[in-house]
């Protein structure tokens, strides 16, 4: 009869786990766990060990599971502690029960085999590779339950030994070697891929959301100009006695496209006016001059303000150029000898405010502007004026 004590200690399930060790040490401290676990003179087989060390298929390493089994043979004997059963009686038990070359041993087939060979524990395990380095797993099982008791298991380095038993040669492991060296440049290159793909999605959304953001600008204006046309004394030769400002003489007409962005209120415009009747009043030679002719401008303005649902404000600037239209006349609307095929073009640059207010489908606005002409109009080859005003408009712009 088995002693109560014995039956509670294989009862009890030790697990140990330890940290790397060579594979010789592993078989040491594998020996020390399992005797604390089985009680003095329990009779225990070694069961070959399962080597998965291999590719999923290959056939099982028989040098490796021969050394393992006998390395803890020689240990549990010399420990002094077990009664281990010889081998060699496991081995004819194999051969006839045909358990030879089965490569796995299932816990019921061990725990059967040590029972027929009445032992009272059984000891088998298994190597496993983990990326470089491998993992010893060392199981007791009670043959009269299959219940395991103990188990041991460590991490065991590649060392000498190992590589030798795997039949790992130099070559071999330098292919390894370069094999992983190649899988993490691959990673690697793979992880870069995939943050330029990252940052080119960022930047085709960025762009796309800018172009959702852009709106296109159609509007219109009128404006009235409060001149300030200054005479050239080239034309006039030093005549031109006094000056006089010709208030809302030139009325304005403008229509307008461009782009602008509905987020930052920023944007960019090709205006077109018509200014009718640019004019000078002034007195030559003793008699007070007037004289008038339109003009077709064309300006780049950029823009920057403030855009809400309900209103606008803005600032805009930027060069414009101005091309003389029809005959010039005189006060009493006249035409003179003076042809406007005669007159050279002019440019300038402007600059001016904006405020809006939401009306339907678009803004209403209203705003003040100041232009000077950068060279003066000339007329037959002599100057004759530069253009200069300031102008108050009111206008509407769809943002479509």
């Amino acid at each position: 009869m088995k002693k109560p004590a014995l039956v509670i200690l294989f009862l009890i399930t030790a697990v140990f786990v330890f940290c790397e060790d060579t594979l010789d040490q592993a078989l040491k401290n594998a020996q020390k766990a399992i005797e604390q676990v089985l009680p003095a003179g329990t009779q225990i087989v070694v069961i070959d060990f399962q080597d998965a060390t291999g590719t999923r298929g290959a056939a099982p390493n028989i040098g490796m599971a021969d050394y393992v089994t006998e390395k803890l043979e020689m240990g549990f004997t010399g420990g002094g502690k077990l009664t281990v059963i010889a081998r060699s009686r496991l081995q004819t038990l194999q051969r006839e029960r045909e358990y030879q070359n089965m490569g796995y041993v299932s816990d019921e087939q061990a725990a059967r085999l040590g029972r027929e060979l009445g032992a009272e524990a059984v000891i088998t395990g298994r190597l496993g590779k983990i990326t470089t380095d491998y993992r010893l797993t060392i199981t007791a099982l009670r043959v009269e339950t299959s219940q395991m008791v103990g188990v041991y298991e460590t991490t065991v380095k590649s060392d000498r030994t190992l590589k030798g038993l795997l039949g790992i040669t130099a070559l071999e492991e330098q292919e390894r070697a370069a094999a992983r060296e190649q899988k993490k440049q691959e990673q690697a290159a793979a992880r870069e891929l995939k943050k330029q793909e990252q940052h080119e999605l960022a930047l085709t959304r960025e762009q796309n959301a800018a172009r959702r953001d852009m709106k296109i600008i159609l509007g219109v204006r009128t404006a009235l100009d409060i001149t300030l046309n200054k005479p050239s004394d080239d034309y006039f030769s030093g005549a031109v006695t006094e000056e006089k400002v010709s208030f809302l003489k030139t009325p304005v007409f403008s229509g307008f496209f461009g782009l602008n962005s509905t987020s930052k209120a920023m944007g960019f415009r090709i205006e077109a006016s018509y200014f009718l009747n640019n004019g000078l009043n002034l007195q030559y030679n003793g008699n007070s001059r007037e004289y008038f002719w339109n003009t077709f401008d064309v300006a780049a303005l950029y823009n920057f303000g403030f855009a809400e649902s309900t209103y606008l404000l803005g600032i805009f600037a930027g060069p414009y150029g101005s091309m003389p239209v029809g005959k010039m006349k005189n006060g009493g609307s006249q035409e003179i000898d003076k042809s406007i095929l005669g007159m050279m073009s002019s440019w300038g640059l402007l600059g001016g405010l904006k405020a809006g207010l939401k009306l339907g489908p678009g803004y209403l606005t209203l705003d003040g502007r100041y232009f000077y002409d950068l060279n003066e109009t000339k007329v037959n080859g002599e100057k004759f004026v530069r253009r200069s005003g300031i102008l108050a408009g009111l206008g509407y712009e769809f943002w479509l």
